[in-house]
């Protein structure tokens, strides 16, 4: 199982580590990007020293890894987010941005169950998923 996490948060609530935590239990594969918002998951699951985490990046090299492995090269963050998007079998979303709606949309109801971790007011009330 392939879960995609964005986040625009520099703090995870306990909501958010609990939903990370249940993804330790279910020994997801977790992608993500190299975000500095994206520290403190990688942080948390490395304190955790969870293997399965795969860090995307655009460009030649990462912005932020703590010391996982990374596939690269993509041309912009954005069209890393849409690969995130197409390798996932999951999404977990962590705040609310424009970029996280759209990658919220981007992923698809059709074949992903998504967890969207924030205020419902900032979120269409269609998107969100228990």
């Amino acid at each position: 199982m392939k879960v995609a996490i964005f986040s625009n948060t520099q703090e995870l609530s306990t909501a958010a580590i609990a939903r990370i935590d249940n993804l330790i239990k279910l020994n997801a594969q977790i992608l993500i990007g190299d975000a500095n918002v994206d520290r403190p998951i990688q942080e948390y699951l490395y304190s955790k020293a969870y293997p399965q985490v795969t860090v995307y990046h655009s460009g030649k090299k990462s912005k932020v890894n703590v010391g996982y492995p990374e596939k690269g090269g993509y041309v912009s963050s954005g069209v890393r987010d849409i690969e995130l998007c197409k390798l996932a079998d999951y999404g977990l979303a962590i705040g609310t941005s424009a970029q996280i709606k759209k990658n919220i949309t981007s992923i698809g109801s059709d074949r992903v169950r998504l967890v969207v971790i924030a205020p419902i007011q900032d979120l269409c009330p269609v998107l969100v998923a228990a």
